[in-house]
């Protein structure tokens, strides 16, 4: 095994600075703290492949997570379906990394996708492709300052909700730079067609504003090039370090892009550990966009495949999906995660995680209309289970001056 022969390697290699061993004076003192040392890094590195691996075949350790989805919501209704995780850890953190989701719901809704990400050091390859039928898409208008006129939601509950389907690829190089910095560039294809609740009914919102960019069948197609500086202590279970990610998007013509868009995004997200057991987590994202924009565009957030995630999963909990939209976008999150001690259950790892959290966000056409006033606000109560450090299990209740949410995801927020 690779772990094995480095461990050999270690062993092998005189410390530096270390005199030659005389009568059991100083050398052997040097030497037995280096061995010491090495033995540590041996037991965490055991300790760390022991928590993620579930088989080993041809002397390959795996890591394979999986599970049924079966849960109900209001607004989607019953939701079932599987998903499946396998990791091969020959390497850390791993050599490849592949994710498949299936999911439906009683209500018409899916959300299928498969990822692969793939470490042949130095460079990395990343790979996502998405089929989403989101029933219950929102748009109530752009801006920050945008109101839920309760009149027209008492004569036509879904007059703020329309059907988002998207079919959506992209593809991504990483190369390593210099320790933690690296650079990437991809591509992003992207079909979106956007239609009523109730073909039969024309009392919609969104349809009623013929003007406005994106309300018919468009695609947006891009290359995105971007930096990534990764300093986090683990990429599936991070208490410590930092993760930046600064990429530029660009729609071309000739990608057969039909909207013309730029896209500017900077997400920092910083972990940092507060006593035992506790771990404060802060994100920022800065987003501007410019050009001829899909209203549906502007209720996401861009970024690496690190974050190919509408908006309102991750920020703003308390409201509704997609309730904000604009072409700039400044998002503040904050959690405390208070982690308890690992179980280990019929040789699985479990570990549980309280957490509360707040979000803050402000809309705007340009920065220089970015005050700080009229900042939106949520906050809630969350737990996460997470398996065999690879699969969390997150859900969520989240408040703000619009009502509650509840919030249930597979997979870790950030």
């Amino acid at each position: 095994m690779i772990a094995v022969a480095m461990i050999l390697g270690l062993l092998a290699t005189p410390a530096p600075g270390a005199a030659p061993a005389k009568n059991g004076g100083k050398g052997d003192s040097t030497l037995n703290r280096s061995a010491d040392q090495v033995g540590a890094e041996v037991d965490r590195s055991l300790e760390w492949l022991q928590r993620r691996r579930t088989f080993t075949m041809n002397g390959v350790p795996y890591g394979l997570t999986g599970l049924p989805i079966l849960f109900y919501t209001p607004s989607s209704g019953l939701r079932y379906g599987a998903w499946v995780q396998i990791t091969d850890y020959r390497m850390r953190p791993y050599l490849y990394r592949v994710k498949v989701q299936w999911l439906l719901t009683t209500n018409g809704k899916r959300n299928h996708y498969v990822s692969v990400d793939l470490l042949p050091v130095p460079t990395e390859v990343r790979f996502i492709t998405q089929d989403l039928d989101d029933i219950d898409a929102h748009f109530f208008g752009i801006g920050n300052n945008t109101k839920v006129n309760k009149d027209s939601v008492a004569a036509e509950p879904d007059y703020y909700r329309y059907v988002l389907e998207q079919q959506k690829t992209a593809f991504d190089l990483e190369q390593s730079l210099a320790g933690p910095l690296a650079a990437f560039v991809g591509v992003r294809f992207a079909r979106t067609k956007p239609s009523r609740v109730n073909p039969t009914k024309d009392t919609y919102f969104v349809f009623r504003q013929p003007d406005l960019p994106g309300v018919t069948t468009g695609w947006t197609n891009t290359v995105a090039l971007g930096i990534i500086l990764d300093t986090r202590d683990d990429r599936d279970v991070p208490t410590r370090g930092a993760l930046s990610d600064f990429s530029v998007r660009k729609a071309f013509r000739w990608l057969g892009s039909n909207n013309q868009e730029l896209r500017l995004t900077l997400i920092h997200t910083r972990y940092i550990p507060l006593r035992r057991r506790y771990t404060i987590v802060a994100r920022a994202i800065i987003e501007s966009m410019t050009g001829n924009t899909p209203f549906y565009e502007m209720s996401e957030i861009g970024g690496s495949l690190r974050t190919f995630d509408v908006m309102g999963a991750a920020n703003l909990r308390g409201y509704v999906s997609r309730r904000f939209a604009a072409q700039d976008k400044l998002l503040l999150t904050a959690e405390v995660r208070r982690s308890f001690a690992v179980r280990r259950w019929h040789r699985q790892y479990i570990m549980p995680q309280a957490i509360a959290f707040a979000d803050l966000g402000r809309f705007a056409s340009s920065f220089a209309q970015m005050g700080i006033d009229q900042i939106h606000s949520s906050a809630g109560l969350g737990l996460r289970f997470t398996w065999n450090e690879q699969l969390s299990l997150r859900s969520d209740i989240a408040v703000s001056p619009e009502g509650h949410r509840f919030l249930f995801r597979v997979g870790s927020q950030f």
